[in-house]
């Protein structure tokens, strides 16, 4: 599962986007991207705000404009967002969310800036440090 962008229905998706906010489509393509292939992501809005130089209202805004294209849904998880793109535009089916809990597969990216690594040798560490 990843975005296809000679897909014809996933390309039309992000030229819509693209048309409503540039910076809708960046963050899209980024989430996109980083994904891995999985069915989400999950990322703080400070990771996000870091990577593009955005105040957090503008990249609240962006994520609005995916999410009113019905490209993105964001579920929450403590301060966390969980970003789930759209299984029509990633052609890949999600599991029955008729349960009271749903697995997914997926990626996690962390601000630096959000975690002491104070003290700490990064050869040390099991994962690398953003």
């Amino acid at each position: 599962m990843a975005l296809n962008l000679n897909n014809e229905r996933q390309r039309n998706a992000v030229k819509s986007l693209l048309k409503k906010s540039r910076l809708a489509a960046e963050i899209f393509l980024f989430l996109c991207e980083q994904m891995k292939g999985k069915s989400l992501i999950i990322c703080s809005n400070k990771a996000l705000e870091k990577e593009f130089n955005k105040t957090r209202m503008t990249i609240f805004r962006a994520i609005t404009v995916i999410k009113n294209e019905k490209m993105l849904t964001v579920l929450k998880t403590s301060n966390m967002n969980i970003y789930c793109l759209d299984s029509k535009i990633i052609d890949k089916e999600y599991k029955d969310r008729t349960k009271n809990l749903c697995e997914f597969d997926g990626a996690i990216l962390l601000a630096k800036s959000e975690n002491d690594f104070s003290g700490t040798d990064s050869k040390q560490l099991s994962f690398p440090i953003c």
